[in-house]
């Protein structure tokens, strides 16, 4: 009994070495479906502005940074309500945005769209 089982092991080892010798190559195609992804990174969820007068334009640099990474293109709007304080109401009108660096400012309406990105990866605003 124990010579068939050294027997058969030594089969078992020979077919295994033979089909390795007989391997083949080949491509294999592979089509993989990403989930989309999209994170949103504020730098600070409120921005402090400090002694103001009225009349008087203030500007905040660096207020607050929005990094927005997605594997797909995305659009990046929002929406904004008026000021309430009391009986005072403010539009939101006054308040005016610029990318970071470039000094063109635009004035903030009910609702808007910063940018379209076409393209995958980081955008910083």
């Amino acid at each position: 009994m124990k010579k068939l089982g050294v027997l058969l092991a030594a089969l078992v080892l020979a077919a295994g070495m033979s089909y390795a010798a007989f391997a083949e190559s080949a491509n294999v195609n592979v089509t993989v479906n990403a989930l989309p992804k999209l994170e949103i990174t504020v730098s600070t969820p409120q921005v402090n502005f400090g002694s103001l007068e009225p009349e008087t334009p203030k500007t905040i640099s660096n207020a607050v940074s929005v990094t927005v990474k997605s594997n797909r293109p995305f659009t990046y709007s929002y929406t904004a309500t008026d000021f309430v304080s009391g009986g005072d109401s403010y539009s939101i009108g006054i308040l005016k945005w610029a990318n970071a660096g470039s000094g063109n400012f635009t004035s903030f309406a009910n609702s808007g769209t910063f940018e379209t990105w076409p393209n995958r990866g980081t955008k910083t605003y």
